[in-house]
């Protein structure tokens, strides 16, 4: 189960990170979600796209983008001494993603932060895991005592 789940944030991560860039509509989420698929088919052998599920990318997309604006405030309520515009794009992106999945998903908040963390890793700076971590712990934290 986590292969697939792991394989599809990535994807949501890449959407996410390009909805920075580019306005698509809730409707595009298929074709975007396919064209992703075929590029890993025919760019990575590593990648086994039959771990990608459709379904999950499109709904933690949708829940993401219309959440949008709870997601961000509970983002900057918990960066310190940051503004939202300041970080980058990938880690924000990182960010709405496990925050997302932490308080509208009910996932558990150590799968969620050990997800971005790894995601970190892999698209972001050395530094970014840390402060990922520190926040995503924060809004775990707020979480629990409300």
């Amino acid at each position: 189960m986590s292969s697939y789940r792991s394989k599809s944030r990535e994807i949501v991560l890449q959407i996410l990170f390009g909805l920075n860039f580019n306005d698509y509509k809730t409707e595009d989420y298929e074709d975007v979600i396919n064209s992703f698929e075929e590029e890993f088919r025919e760019n990575d052998e590593e990648i086994d796209v039959k771990f990608l599920n459709k379904e999950y990318c499109q709904d933690v997309l949708n829940g993401i983008i219309f959440n949008q604006v709870q997601i961000d405030n509970l983002i900057q309520q918990n960066l310190k001494r940051w503004k939202i515009e300041r970080l980058p794009k990938v880690d924000l992106s990182i960010l709405r993603l496990a925050t997302y999945e932490m308080c509208f998903k009910n996932l558990d908040p150590r799968i969620a932060i050990n997800e971005a963390l790894n995601l970190s890793k892999k698209f972001c700076g050395d530094k970014a895991p840390s402060y990922i971590n520190g926040v995503l712990n924060s809004i775990k934290d707020m979480k629990l005592e409300g």
